[in-house]
């Protein structure tokens, strides 16, 4: 299935792709459920797929991580760090799908696209997923932030996180915490992590933590959160690293969600910023050559 895989998702748009090996969603939210979510802001479901395919979805998990699967595309990064010196403080990766389609047929994805359009309604689509693996370290936070913090003047997204933990998680080795109802107060003050703009996390200002409730999870229970709620994660203080696989849902609302660019995303010279702006470039300048002799060939079998 990994080489199928491979190669539908290198040549068919990402919809028909997801059409052909969609599994068929076995859960369904509640209304009280669904009431839960849009007056707190976030959701939790001990049960949402079988342990059993959270083993299989590590596996493939930690093989990406292993190869930092995206590293010079920008998509491997270090989230909390400024990756000096190889010292990665919170390992991500984006797009893990275009480096392993075969998650494309698990119940998880099954799942919480059926759950993004309950919770969304029927036009919410994919956004893109990500990873996050989490060491053994004191440092390991994740700060205080609204996802919404990272998105660009013009938008008209609003978003939901579907928080696969690949392991039991608990306060211990950095469950989730949430701000219950912060995704109706509005938008905080944003500056990127510890004040240092080499870094791609950021971290919101003046966060009441008195207000903070933690969010642990069997293997097996996902975390849904909206992308104004307010959420953090401690440092992983366990026995080994916590990893966690997200799905990121999107609907487009009639009107601007953010109308100017946050200030604390107009300038940020990152080390992933600079790796992608430098693919970027050579993947346009080898379509720019392509073209070229393609036009160059047709034209010198026009004139002889």
């Amino acid at each position: 299935m990994p080489v199928l895989d491979s190669v539908l998702g290198k040549t068919l748009p990402f919809n028909i792709h997801w059409q052909l090996v969609k599994q068929t969603p076995h859960l369904t939210l509640s209304k009280q459920q669904a009431e839960t979510f849009w007056e707190q802001g976030h959701l939790s479901i001990p049960e949402f797929i079988d342990p059993a395919e959270v083993d299989e979805i590590e596996r493939i998990f930690r093989h990406l991580f292993d190869v930092r699967a995206g590293w010079k595309e920008g998509h491997f990064y270090d989230m909390a760090g400024s990756e000096q010196n190889g010292d990665f403080k919170l390992p991500q990766m984006l797009h893990l799908t275009k480096y392993a389609p075969e998650l494309l047929r698990t119940s998880f994805w099954a799942n919480a696209d059926a759950l993004a359009r309950q919770l969304l309604g029927p036009t919410a689509h994919f956004s893109f997923d990500h990873g996050i693996n989490k060491p053994v370290r004191p440092d390991s936070q994740t700060p205080w932030h609204q996802d919404q913090a990272f998105h660009r003047a013009g938008s008209r997204i609003e978003n939901i996180t579907v928080w696969l933990p690949l392991q039991e998680v608990s306060p211990d080795n950095g469950c989730l915490k949430f701000i219950p109802g912060s995704h109706l107060t509005g938008m905080l003050q944003h500056r990127n992590y510890q004040n240092d703009q080499r870094i791609e996390g950021l971290e919101a200002i003046d966060v009441d933590n008195d207000e903070a409730v933690f969010a642990p999870l069997p293997k097996g229970g996902v975390s849904i959160h909206h992308s104004r709620t307010l959420h953090a994660a401690g440092p992983n203080l366990s026995r080994g690293p916590r990893k966690v696989y997200s799905l990121v849902f999107a609907v487009e609302m009639d009107e601007v969600v953010v109308p100017v660019d946050y200030d604390w995303n107009s300038h940020k010279p990152t080390a992933r910023l600079q790796r992608q702006q430098a693919f970027d470039s050579k993947l346009t300048s080898r379509v720019q050559r392509s073209i070229k002799k393609v036009l160059s060939t047709t034209l010198h079998s026009v004139v002889g």
